[in-house]
């Protein structure tokens, strides 16, 4: 049972560290967008900058679940 429930908080664990990698990615576009800031990309920006808002919302309820998982396991090991 412990292994499995470590093996479900691996994958968590792995969900969180590519919406990670993903908002990192996001976020250096929209750096990129901001640098050759012209009128009409002002929208796009604005579509990027939601879209990290969503990512970092997603990204601290995995990472909630993530610690609530491991507190879990440590409780059991002890």
């Amino acid at each position: 049972m412990q292994d499995k429930d470590a093996s479900q908080y691996v994958s968590v664990s792995t969900e969180v560290w590519n919406d990670l990698c993903d908002l990192v990615l996001n976020i250096i576009q929209v750096n990129r967008h901001l640098v050759r800031l012209v009128q009409k990309d002002k929208q796009e920006i604005f579509n990027r900058l939601e879209s990290i808002n969503d990512l970092c919302i997603k990204l601290n309820h995995r990472s909630v679940e993530l610690e609530q998982g491991i507190i879990k396991i440590r409780k059991r090991t002890q």
